[in-house]
Parts: C-alpha cells; sequence; structure tokens
C-alpha cells in the first residue's frame, strides 16, 4: 500500500467500530484509534495519547456515569442551588455543595456530548495562574491571561477558569478560591504556574 498507505486508508474506531478516514480519527497510545464522534464523549482533560484502549474505556465508562449523574443530581436544580463563579465570558465553574461537586462550562465543554462532575475530594492542588505575554507594557510584561487553575487526581492537565485577559496585574478569582478552600478545607491550595505545574509556594489566606 506503499509508505502513506495507513495513513490515508480508513481504520475501525475500537469503540463504535466504524471505519472513519485520517481527518475523522484520534490515534490512542497503543496504535489503535477511536472516532472523532466517540472522542467528543471524553474530557477536555483526556490525552488520548497518553491512554490505551482499555484505560479509554474505563474513562468512557466513568464519564457515561458522571453523565448521568449530572443528569439525576444537577439538572433538576435551580441557579440558586449551585454556586456559579467565573468572570472571563463564556469560562465559569458551579459548585454543587449538596453532592460535593463541581462542574466547568467553557467553550470545550459545550462541544462535549457528556457532562463532567468534578469530586471536591478528587483536588489535588488549587491556586491563580498567570500567562505573561512575551513583549512588554511599558517596561514591564504584561498578563495575557490570569485565572484560577485545579488539578484533579485522574488527571495530568489542570482545569482552567480565565478571569482575565491583557491586564497589568492579576485580578478576581477570589470568589472560587473561597469556595474551593471551603470545599476542601485549603489542605490542597498551592500556587499553579502558567504551565500547569503546581510549584511549591503555599497560598495563604485566600
Amino acid at each position: 500500500m506503499g509508505i502513506f498507505g495507513n495513513l490515508f486508508s480508513k481504520q475501525a474506531c475500537e469503540i463504535c467500530k466504524k471505519e472513519v478516514g485520517a481527518l475523522s480519527r484520534t490515534k490512542l497510545k497503543d496504535k489503535t484509534y477511536i472516532c472523532n464522534d466517540c472522542r467528543k464523549n471524553t474530557s477536555i482533560l483526556f490525552e488520548p495519547h497518553l491512554n490505551d484502549l482499555e484505560e479509554t474505556k474505563k474513562h468512557l465508562a466513568h464519564m457515561e456515569e458522571m453523565d448521568q449523574l449530572y443528569k439525576e443530581k444537577v439538572e433538576p436544580l435551580s441557579d440558586k442551588e449551585i454556586d456559579f463563579c467565573g468572570h472571563h465570558g463564556s469560562y465559569k465553574i458551579g459548585f454543587v455543595d449538596s453532592i460535593k461537586m463541581f462542574f466547568i462550562i467553557t467553550p470545550q465543554t459545550k462541544k462535549k456530548n457528556k457532562k463532567e462532575l468534578f469530586a471536591y475530594d478528587e483536588i489535588e492542588s488549587f491556586g491563580p495562574y498567570e500567562n505573561l505575554n512575551d513583549g512588554s507594557h511599558e517596561g514591564q510584561k504584561r498578563i495575557e491571561e490570569c485565572g484560577v487553575a485545579i488539578k484533579m487526581r485522574a488527571y495530568r492537565m489542570p482545569i482552567k477558569i480565565p478571569i482575565a485577559k491583557n491586564v497589568d496585574t492579576p485580578l478576581g478569582g477570589e470568589r472560587i478560591l473561597e469556595h474551593l478552600n471551603a470545599a476542601t478545607g485549603g489542605k490542597h491550595s498551592s500556587m499553579i504556574g502558567a504551565a500547569g505545574a503546581v510549584a511549591s509556594t503555599i497560598l495563604n489566606n485566600i
């Protein structure tokens, strides 16, 4: 078939068994494939290249469970029973204290088929983050984006809730941090850098 035969040939999705072309599939760690439709059932934090087929199936089962829990426990609630926090555009977080879980709303989650809930006791760390522009503003680097990042034990990538963009000093996010402190007893707060790596600086008095 030639050197590009496998690249452009159709491959079966290992989840739904549908045959798809190169632009409609994603390769997993073990070089098997899932189609774009099945990938819409995964979390925005899920990284296919780091997971094999069995791990992907477990993740999809988890997402199915979370989606069902969301429908049963969250959808019936009024807005007054959910603490929505967020200040930048369409990014926000909803705390559901009655079940000790939260969910996020972002442009990426709106494209997903399944709703995901995150448990308070699965929070590994959290804190403010800021991304600096390469350029300068009056001799100082301008903050391209700042907000709150939350690292969950199940994922390598952190959840990021942007609060402001293109500002000189970090601002906002206090309500999110206060609720996270209350949800975890303040035991897991730490500074999270722009790349998402947890640094050793502990946040106090947020």
